[in-house]
């Protein structure tokens, strides 16, 4: 993959209400617990019909019209990037692998927007095969988004003091095993501002292992 991108951050401080009945200080924990109900409540219904790329989708749909039921799937879009990779097109560039495990063989498939690929043989795959080795630790963790700290309104209502970035790469991980499936979806903002109090959290986190897992396995065989 040729690495010519220039992303052009544009921090954006945000302040979000949340409503908790304890009037002392909050303990990172708490906002973990807090933030977590809070997505929770957000994220009913998304699917990895909404966060990938139609491409992506339809390639894991026919996968499972045949009956596969093994599949994990990663992307990078690149918000507010530019590129000389003609493959990655588009206003948002992007780029996408699938892989998945039929009659106990491992595939992968790469994926861009104007581009067509064969599918490779892998010897494992490092998605699926991370995934089913960490899985409890990876369903209980979250990449937080850079939440630099709480206070109250003069209500008592919480809120949560955010940094957000318009133009970072954005991740996409999902993992189908069966009848469970992961989706994770999260920023390299995230992963890199330490103002952030979930900072080190982020990093020594499965979930930063498995994408480091992921695309060292992506990016280091032939296409």
């Amino acid at each position: 993959m040729i690495e010519m991108r220039k992303i052009i951050p544009i921090i954006l401080t945000l302040i979000f209400p949340f409503i908790a009945d304890s009037q002392n200080k909050m303990s990172k924990k708490e906002i973990f617990q807090y933030w977590i109900q809070t997505e929770n409540n957000q994220i009913e219904g998304i699917n990895y019909k909404s966060q990938f790329d139609s491409l992506v989708v339809k390639f894991i749909d026919n996968l499972k019209s045949s009956h596969i039921d093994t599949i994990g799937a990663y992307a990078e879009d690149y918000v507010g990037s530019s590129t000389w990779d003609s493959c990655e097109c588009g206003l948002t560039p992007w780029i996408a692998f699938v892989q998945w495990i039929q009659h106990g063989k491992t595939y992968q498939q790469k994926i861009t927007k104007c581009c067509t690929y064969q599918s490779i043989f892998l010897n494992n795959s490092d998605l699926i095969n991370y995934y089913i080795s960490n899985k409890n630790r990876i369903d209980k963790e979250r990449i937080m988004p850079v939440i630099t700290g709480t206070s109250r309104d003069e209500k008592g209502q919480i809120l949560f003091e955010m940094s957000m970035v318009d133009h970072t790469t954005h991740y996409t991980i999902f993992c189908n095993l069966s009848e469970n499936s992961k989706l994770l979806t999260f920023t390299q903002y995230d992963l890199e501002n330490e103002d952030n109090i979930f900072y080190t959290d982020n990093i020594n986190s499965s979930i930063y292992s498995w994408r480091k897992i992921i695309e060292n396995q992506i990016y280091n065989v032939r296409n």
